[in-house]
């Protein structure tokens, strides 16, 4: 047997795309003995694992919870919602990339299809075994390191709002309603909640675009069709799919909608924000003659243990802020909805899809130089030199916006994974006039900056423009962004590798390839490069 916590750390930083954890032996008896010092220990050391795993999953977590004795499991939703709202909290205070986690009960629900998972790791709680891709592993836990913490989070769980004398799926037909914006940890835990609840038919209404309007940065905000298609993920991984007679995502136009008319609701799902919202759903029930419905709220998550901010949307989105101003973001989206308008492209809801998959990858975390900052400056020295592109223009531009789609310092095949993102979007769009091998010709030479090779006129002037920021007068932002991007090296091993990558630069006979590039920034970039290097020595 290897050891577990070596093995995990050896994983270089955020090379994991999908993972997959099956908690298995978890006696929900003792966990229903909060003082039990076995609750604490079968829990810690769950949390613990994952808390392995904070900085090195990219993409996507789903944890399924299974009980030691299936024909024995709690009645009680409360005990479910309890158990979420621990994870979720402990998850949000702890992990900092905004991935996908999703946590499941799968021997209550139906059979989820099955997913390619980078990594799948079993823990088997009574035995204390872990298991990862098929491979035993012991594991020394760390004991007490997360209790202080889960102590902190359960003492502020207000036991007054989990449900109470609730079963499962007690309710033949619920219903709840919402934006979801940026669907976070609070809105998976709300949605699983509710299927907790519903026995026959669940109603999940989304806002429309116009309901919204009024939000801050509501151009920040995603489209009601790429907020409905995350829930049916969520929903669809918890093992339902969205054709079911039970599961119903729709978009809604006012505040009260399908809640104020439909007879066979018995429940309506609030959270402690949106109750008043739900009283006045049964006023409108009752001046339609409608017998007024059940009122279930359910907690909110926390972002920190020590004051009372949640998790929400609005936070999501001034994050975003925090990285680029809403003036250049909606410069830049201007630019790429008319591109695809351009490329005949007239699905508007496959544009906004788009447009959210190019917020989503370019404001990463871990991208502090490749990010959304980085196409807004890409894109303006593209209106300042377009003139000089002698081929099709908008093959330059796609290649703009997918050249760094996917950037993981750790790995040498980005080029390859954005390459594999923009054929997604290429054969989604379907467009005539877009040469689909000369995009992927720019993208695929974003890596050899390093070559004395003689390329085509449009490749040279691409490749000047991605290299435009070493001659930038700020290179000592730049440069410490790189830093902050391989910051998971050492070092003293960054700084060789760095010295041998500006070394190669200096080396080269001209540094940009096209004539006016060069004759307007060689020069600052081999002093920007002495620079470098003399504080790098």
């Amino acid at each position: 047997m290897g050891e577990f916590v070596k093995e995990i750390n050896n994983i270089k930083f955020l090379e994991i795309n999908n993972c997959h954890f099956i908690i298995f032996g978890i006696s929900f008896n003792i966990l229903k003995d909060y003082k039990n010092e076995n609750y604490w220990n079968q829990l810690n050391i769950i949390l613990d694992i994952l808390n392995l795993f904070s900085d090195k999953v990219n993409d996507k977590m789903i944890i399924d919870i299974i009980f030691d004795n299936e024909n024995e499991l709690p009645n009680d939703v409360s005990f479910y919602q309890y158990f979420l709202l621990v994870f979720y909290s402990f998850l949000n205070i702890y992990y900092t990339n905004n991935q996908f986690i999703l946590i499941k009960f799968p021997q209550l629900f139906p059979k989820s299809e099955t997913i390619n998972y980078n990594y799948s790791i079993e823990i088997n709680i009574p035995k204390k075994e872990i298991t990862l891709n098929n491979i035993k592993y012991i594991y020394n836990s760390h004991k007490k390191d997360q209790i202080e913490i889960l102590e902190k989070i359960i003492s502020q769980i207000d036991q007054s709002l989990l449900l109470k004398n609730n079963t499962l799926f007690q309710y033949n037909f619920t219903c709840f309603a919402g934006t979801f914006d940026r669907c976070h940890r609070g809105h998976y835990f709300l949605i699983q909640t509710s299927l907790l609840l519903s026995k026959n038919n669940c109603f999940i209404g989304v806002c429309s675009d116009e309901m919204i309007k009024h939000k801050c940065s509501f151009s920040l905000l995603q489209s009601n069709y790429v907020r409905k298609k995350k829930i049916e993920e969520i929903v669809k991984l918890n093992g339902y799919n969205k054709n079911n007679n039970n599961i119903d995502i729709k978009t809604i136009y006012d505040p009260v909608d399908m809640a104020g008319i439909e007879k066979n609701l018995d429940c309506l799902i609030v959270t402690s924000e949106t109750y008043k919202g739900g009283l006045y759903c049964n006023e409108i029930r009752k001046k339609n003659n409608i017998k007024p419905v059940e009122l279930c709220t359910i907690n909110v998550i926390k972002i920190n243990i020590n004051n009372n901010d949640k998790i929400s949307s609005s936070i999501l989105r001034k994050e975003i802020l925090n990285i680029i101003s809403i003036e250049k973001l909606d410069k830049i989206h201007l630019i790429f909805k008319n591109l695809l308008i351009d490329l005949k492209c007239e699905n508007e809801d496959l544009i906004s899809f788009w447009w959210n998959e190019i917020i989503e990858k370019y404001t990463k975390k871990w991208k502090y130089y490749h990010n959304i900052n980085h196409i807004y400056s890409f894109i303006e020295l593209y209106n300042k030199y377009n003139n000089l592109i002698e081929s099709n223009k908008y093959e330059f531009l796609i290649s703009i916006f997918f050249h760094d789609i996917i950037y993981i310092p750790s790995r040498n095949d980005n080029e390859k994974e954005s390459i594999k993102v923009f054929n997604k979007f290429n054969d989604e769009i379907k467009s005539n006039n877009l040469n689909k091998d000369k995009v992927i010709e720019y993208i695929k030479e974003t890596e050899n900056h390093l070559l004395e090779k003689d390329y085509q006129n449009d490749i040279n002037l691409f490749l000047d423009m991605d290299m435009y920021i070493i001659a930038d007068k700020n290179w000592e932002d730049y440069e410490n962004k790189i830093r902050n991007e391989y910051s998971f090296i050492n070092y003293d091993i960054y700084k060789n590798r760095r010295k041998e990558f500006l070394l190669g630069l200096q080396k080269k006979k001209k540094i940009f390839r096209t004539e006016i590039f060069y004759n307007e920034y060689e020069k600052n970039a081999r002093e920007n490069i002495n620079n470098i290097l003399k504080q790098l020595n």
